[in-house]
């Protein structure tokens, strides 16, 4: 299970690459990451939002959006974040895919 120093550095990288940036699509390939959520209710809320801003607290890290909700993320056992450019290099475990109007993507597996 991530420790607290991994969550941290997962915030410093989210905050690096992906705030502040327009959510143009949401796929969600791990629905168990959604708990009472549907998948077109996610997408509704997340698409043309921005993330502004990061906070950690224990193993969550909470992503405010700029309408004042929030995406709450647990790491799981074995989860990480990766910002790539090319949809191809998505990987195969993909659980949560963002795609922002600059062409990059933000891959959430838990």
């Amino acid at each position: 299970m991530p420790e607290l120093p991994d969550v941290e550095t997962f915030k410093r990288y989210l905050d690096a690459t992906a705030l502040h940036q327009t959510i143009d699509s949401v796929s969600v390939k791990a629905t168990v990451l959604l708990k009472d959520l549907s998948i077109r209710h996610l997408q509704h809320c997340l698409e043309k939002r921005q993330l502004k801003e990061t906070q950690r607290h224990g193993k969550y890290l909470f992503v405010s959006l700029d309408d004042g909700d929030w995406l709450v993320l647990h790491f799981g056992m074995t989860g990480y974040l990766q910002y790539f450019k090319h949809r191809k290099d998505s990987p195969p475990d993909t659980g949560l895919l963002i795609g922002f109007q600059n062409g990059y993507y933000l891959n959430f597996k838990n």
